[in-house]
């Protein structure tokens, strides 16, 4: 193990597993982002020496989350980072990102590092478009409040204060550490390593504490982003309605016909010709019928992201609606009764204007239906800032 607490490699290493993080399982919801403190937290894939490993799964382990935390690193070598795919393919919902103290110690001004962090934050956004970055601030350092990098990092948390949220209205600067420090000032021995910078088993646990609400509610476990089949039940469904029109609408051509042939309207041939074309389309009618829900079926599905829900239909004319939940003014969810014999429903999605006005995932268990409604409500209030 190395003095960064890397198990295999050097630097480079380390950010090519970065990159390799949370790639299999099709993103993720929330992405740390930082330097040894964030690496502290260790997570999936990560071949690191983590005081808060322990912690995990207890603070994260329901998000969706990764660790791209690096040892050492400042805001320059995040930004080259960045640009050499660091977040590609990760669409994450949320961003946490704690660095700068590194900054501080090689000899950087306050003013240059919050400069520097914001700086990041933009290009995180270039990087993350519809992610909410959570800009945590520096961390307390030094045994006492009057040590001179502690100082450093209380004027570059002022900065940060200052600036982000008229520059990113969808970043925040979460609470400072408080919860670190005793009532003097001084750092609470037992949340720090003897170097009163890196933090110990207990600190983690503390930060984790008081992380959760600033967090929010993780997703759903079905806003997982996998692609979903509709029900199977949907087929017999579609099937079954299409047999009741068919019924209805062959029933009336074949009354309209007997009629015809009562009154001696077409003539003797061209009753029985008409009552064979007749029996010809409804043979293909019925069988188009039938065959068609499961030829469909084959190209529909819905997809539950954190941020959005995606719904995809069609045979011949195929159509993709993407929408996001700030977008959701409010939910039906329909049920007829051969959707209620199937336990299979409708959500109905009525969005703000656009083309997409209204979307519809059809052939949900109605179970999920209700749950997915009542959390595009919920997730209405709390993206629409």
């Amino acid at each position: 193990m190395t003095d960064s607490g890397w198990l295999e490699g050097g630097w480079r290493t380390q950010h090519e597993e970065c990159c390799r993080v949370g790639r299999a399982g099709g993103g993720l919801d929330l992405v740390l982002i930082g330097d040894s403190l964030i690496q502290g937290w260790g997570g999936p894939e990560r071949s690191v020496e983590a005081a808060g490993a322990a912690h995990w799964e207890e603070f994260f382990g329901g998000r969706r989350a990764g660790n791209l935390g690096i040892a050492g690193d400042r805001v320059k070598h995040l930004l080259w980072r960045l640009e050499h795919g660091a977040l590609d393919g990760l669409q994450p919902r949320q961003i946490l990102l704690l660095a700068g103290t590194n900054d501080l110690a090689a000899g950087a001004s306050p003013e240059e590092t919050a400069e520097g962090l914001m700086t990041l934050v933009q290009v995180l956004r270039e990087r993350a478009p519809g992610a909410q970055i959570l800009v945590h601030p520096l961390l307390p350092r030094g045994a006492d409040a009057a040590d001179p990098l502690r100082a450093a990092a209380r004027s570059v948390n002022e900065l940060l204060r200052a600036r982000l949220t008229s520059a990113d209205r969808r970043a925040r600067l979460l609470e400072p550490a408080s919860f670190l420090l005793a009532a003097d000032g001084s750092a609470r021995a037992e949340c720090f390593e003897p170097d009163f910078l890196h933090l110990s088993p207990a600190g983690y646990a503390a930060w984790g504490r008081a992380l959760q609400p600033q967090l929010g509610s993780p997703p759903p476990a079905f806003a997982d982003g996998r692609r979903r089949a509709l029900e199977t039940s949907w087929i017999l469904a579609e099937r079954q309605a299409g047999l009741i029109f068919f019924l209805i609408l062959s029933g009336a051509a074949l009354l309209g016909i007997a009629a015809g042939a009562w009154f001696d309207v077409f003539g003797g041939a061209w009753t029985l010709i008409i009552l064979a074309l007749w029996a010809a389309l409804s043979a293909v009618s019925l069988g188009l019928s039938w065959a068609w829900p499961a030829w469909e079926y084959r190209y529909a599905g819905y997809c539950l992201r954190p941020d959005r829900i995606e719904i995809w239909r069609g045979l011949l004319w195929r159509k993709a609606v993407s929408v996001p939940c700030s977008r959701v003014q409010y939910t039906d969810v329909q049920q007829g009764p051969i959707q209620r014999r199937h336990g299979i429903a409708t959500l109905v999605i009525h969005t703000a204007g656009t083309e997409t006005a209204q979307a519809e995932a059809q052939g949900l268990p109605h179970a999920l239906a209700l749950e997915v409604r009542d959390w595009l409500v919920s997730q209405t209030s709390e993206d629409a800032v």
